[in-house]
């Protein structure tokens, strides 16, 4: 009796352990395959940028920083993005 317990508690810890890696693996690929687009982080900017060398992304009186498209609630530039 005593024994069976030991393998069952053995193989409880073996399968959350293998489903805790299985989880954070799968994230980390979720967020390696998220789009990235580039935005001013200017006053008056108000779209994203598909482009790093876009046309609109001259006029940017700051910097330019590469974020994921889930973190900004911008529309797409007009010139980069079609």
């Amino acid at each position: 009796m005593l024994k069976t317990k030991r393998i069952t508690l053995s193989l409880l810890m073996v399968l959350a352990a293998s489903l805790t890696l299985g989880t954070s693996s799968c994230t980390t690929a979720e967020a390696a395959q998220e789009p990235q687009v580039y935005i001013c982080t200017g006053p008056h900017s108000k779209v994203y940028h598909r482009e790093r060398n876009c046309k609109g992304l001259k006029k940017c009186s700051a910097s330019v920083k590469k974020v994921p498209l889930s973190s900004i609630n911008r529309p797409a530039c007009k010139i980069c993005a079609e």
